[in-house]
């Protein structure tokens, strides 16, 4: 490498001080301090995360502190005339940005005040630095041996001897510094190496500070718009709703917690609401180092909080990776302000709806008819209407039949798609009740593909076209598709229990009955699992061990498996036991209980045919949702010999 000698050395740095203009700008107001040169914003010394929209707005505020600026100056400076935005949102996402950054308030502003329609003035003092990189050095004047003195050409010797001395000092600072910067560099590609990349999130339970119990639901609330904005991006797998859940109000540490949940990176977060305003702090931790990667608060007017949990998913997304390009932006919902009420109601919908209960439904139906009410346009909105109906159809109940039920989700799943395609809570409603119900199989295997194209990591719908997949004979890929579903929610009993069925029709009977052992040793309770494993024990011919299963079935989940205890007490040669539960069904059904699949069920194990077909034809009337496993179902296996099995099935649409 070639040497600048000293001479040569101060030429180049003087020549560069007289042509250049200040090599360092800064700018400080209270403890931030701004460099304009490198674009970053610093809070006593520490670097906030500020893009570059929202950095360039705050530039043009400090160009200017104590003046009004307009919209129109700012839409001129921030967006050239050929550039295509919508300028007004686009204005107020960086605004809010900024003031996110800054801890700023447009209520009661420290740093930028707002006037309305008017446009905005920074009102904090600002205190400007130019720091040039080279302090320059007066040249010596001309020197000529007849004019100079002695003394004096001492003085320039000697100012060539310490030109020379400090050249070899910045030479050496120079070759030090190389060397600093190089194993500074080297020590962080180190760490990059040492630090795998994060693949994996899970977002647990945002804590509700706002000292107001009733306020629960609006923090769920942001929990699931998180969850579902950042799995809609789709650059990681992000951990279901009903898994991070049950971290709610749980003390764990946080590498045990990422452990159990399978994720790289945990986020975790809290949020206040007051009239107007609803405060968010979130934080990003990797997991085994327990490390805090990342630490931002956010403030907006109540009205905005689609943009809010957009610009937090955003946010999250590049510090996790990279900066979004306008395809995975698109993913993410529509920014529009809701009404305050309306969007209360939603929240509070998603809340009962969570529940997963017949009364829950039946709320959550009624909040959200009351938003649509409010905001006829909110597109989410309908799509929690659909999923509410959606599952109280699917399970006899005592409040809404699934004639009624099934046809009023597909409809408002319609209506949420109409408003908003991009949906994947609609799509995957409206194809739930297209295989469910309609038996339509070729829209519900397109309408489960978009949803997932749509959200990757949304376990529902991997979890129900699991069972599409089922019904069309095809084993080895609905035995994928419930893997994945397990992979995002680890700690859903459904998904777990389906999982479970799964194995059992796919032939892998001993691995079922373990996965359902799993499932009662996390919820004893959990009636579904111990259905499954009821049948699983039938099918190996332990029925002592079965029917200890379905009398706890019948105890617990009542009339809706008393078909299991009747099959099993015929199938291990108790008849009059089974007659006497099927005397219980027959007066149920007569007081309109829809139980033409439990009789159907208690009839083959009886050895009666022609009652079991009678009761299949009445189930095929009510489309009941059972019909779609028809070739699947242990219990039906001694009518499958007949021809009015193989009649039945293709009318449904199964393959032959």
């Amino acid at each position: 490498m070639a040497v600048l000698n000293s001479a040569g050395f101060f030429r180049e740095r003087n020549a560069m001080v007289e042509n250049s203009q200040i090599a360092h700008h800064s700018v400080r107001f209270g403890a931030f301090e701004v460099d304009l040169e490198a674009g970053e914003l610093r809070k006593n010394g520490i670097r906030i995360k500020l893009q570059e929209q929202p950095f360039h707005l705050l530039r043009v505020l400090l160009e200017h502190p104590q003046q009004v600026i307009t919209r129109e100056e700012l839409q001129k400076q921030l967006w050239p005339g050929d550039t295509f935005v919508d300028f007004e949102q686009g204005l107020n996402r960086a605004m809010a940005k900024l003031r996110d950054a800054l801890g700023d308030s447009s209520d009661n502003p420290r740093f930028i005040q707002t006037l309305a329609r008017k446009g905005y003035r920074f009102l904090a003092p600002v205190d400007n630095h130019d720091v040039p990189v080279l302090t320059a050095v007066n040249k010596p004047d001309s020197i000529t041996a007849s004019t100079t003195a002695p003394a004096t050409m001492g003085a320039v010797r000697w100012s060539r001897m310490g030109q020379t001395v400090v050249a070899a000092v910045l030479l050496l600072l120079v070759v030090g510094g190389t060397t600093w910067i190089w194993k500074l560099r080297s020590r962080s590609l180190q760490r990059a190496i040492a630090s795998p990349p994060i693949r994996s999130v899970a977002i647990l339970p945002i804590a509700n500070l706002s000292g107001d119990p009733s306020q629960e639901y609006f923090a769920d609330a942001m929990t699931d718009g998180l969850i579902t904005d950042l799995a809609r991006i789709g650059i990681f797998q992000v951990t279901s709703r009903s898994s991070v859940m049950q971290y709610k109000f749980v003390n764990k540490p946080l590498p045990q917690i990422a452990h159990e949940l399978q994720v790289d990176a945990i986020i975790e977060g809290s949020v206040s609401r007051s009239a107007n305003q609803a405060r968010l702090d979130v934080k990003l931790v990797r997991a085994p180092s327990d490390r805090y990667l990342w630490v931002q608060t956010y403030e907006r007017d109540i009205r905005d909080t689609v943009a809010l949990q957009n610009d937090v998913a955003e946010d999250i997304t590049q510090e996790i990776a990279a900066k979004l390009n306008p395809e995975q932006k698109s993913r993410l919902p529509l920014d529009r302000r809701i009404d305050p009420q309306a969007q209360d109601d939603y929240f509070q919908g998603r809340y009962f709806w969570n529940k997963r209960t017949e009364e829950g439904y039946n709320k959550a139906i009624e909040h959200f008819e009351r938003a649509i009410q409010t905001e006829p346009k909110y597109a989410q909105a309908y799509a929690g209407l659909a999923d509410s109906y959606a599952l109280l159809g699917s399970w006899p109940n005592q409040t809404v039949s699934r004639s009624i039920a099934m046809p009023k989700a597909k409809a408002a799943a319609i209506k949420a798609l109409e408003l908003d395609e991009s949906l994947a809570e609609a799509h995957t409603s409206l194809a739930f009740v297209e295989m469910h119900y309609d038996w339509n199989w070729s829209a519900a295997q397109k309408d489960f593909e978009r949803a997932i194209e749509l959200n990757p990591s949304y376990a529902t719908a991997h979890q129900w076209y699991g069972f599409d997949l089922l019904a069309m004979g095809r084993v080895p890929a609905a035995l994928s598709e419930i893997q994945r579903a397990r992979e995002l929610d680890p700690l859903s009993l459904i998904i777990n229990t389906d999982y479970c069925e799964v194995l059992h029709y796919a032939g892998q009977i001993d691995a079922a009955i373990q996965q359902c052992r799993k499932v009662l040793a996390m919820d004893p309770k959990f009636t579904l699992a111990r259905h499954n494993l009821g049948w699983l024990y039938m099918e190996k011919k332990l029925y002592p061990e079965a029917l200890q299963q379905f009398q706890t079935c019948a105890r617990d989940g009542g009339m809706w498996f008393m078909a299991d205890l009747a099959a099993g007490y015929a199938t291990s040669g108790k008849p009059r036991e089974a007659h006497r539960v099927l005397d219980e069904l027959i007066k149920w059904s007569r007081n309109g209980q829809n139980l033409s699949d439990q009789m159907a069920v208690t009839y083959s194990a009886l050895g009666k045919r022609n009652e079991a077909f009678a009761w299949l034809e009445t189930a095929y009337k009510e489309r009941s949702g059972s019909l779609i496993l028809l070739r699947f179902a242990p219990s039906l296996y001694p009518l499958h010999s007949d021809p009015r099995f193989a009649d039945l099935a293709k009318r449904i649409g199964l393959p032959q």
